[in-house]
């Protein structure tokens, strides 16, 4: 998650960055203990937490951690199951602003 804080510094106000926590689904924690882990990292991007299965299966998320770049008009341009690097994150950021340029100029579709 540190590597998702120094994302969210590089590209705030061009990239909306929000966490969505599932480890209810996994067995992994409960909403309390993903509370805490944020707070003991320090992480200030906005996450948030689901019960909702339906969030998971929309963005087809089987493993975690899962990153999804998804534009504005909810296209995921680009996605990623475990970890992620630096290169992959500076390529599907590039891919998500050229994406939202094309929402912007009316040429996206949603997905």
């Amino acid at each position: 998650m540190p590597q998702f804080q120094v994302f969210y510094g590089e590209f705030k106000g061009q990239i909306q960055l929000v966490g969505i926590d599932i480890g209810v689904f996994t067995g992994l924690d409960s909403r309390n203990d993903a509370d805490a882990l944020l707070r003991e990292l320090g992480m200030t991007y906005p996450a948030g937490w689901t019960e909702d299965g339906g969030v998971p299966r929309k963005f087809g998320v089987t493993t975690m951690p899962t990153t999804g770049f998804i534009s504005s008009n909810g296209t995921i341009v680009e996605k990623s199951v475990g970890a992620i690097d630096a290169r992959f994150r500076a390529s599907a950021s590039q891919k998500l602003l050229a994406a939202e340029a094309a929402v912007a100029n009316g040429m996206g579709h949603g997905g």
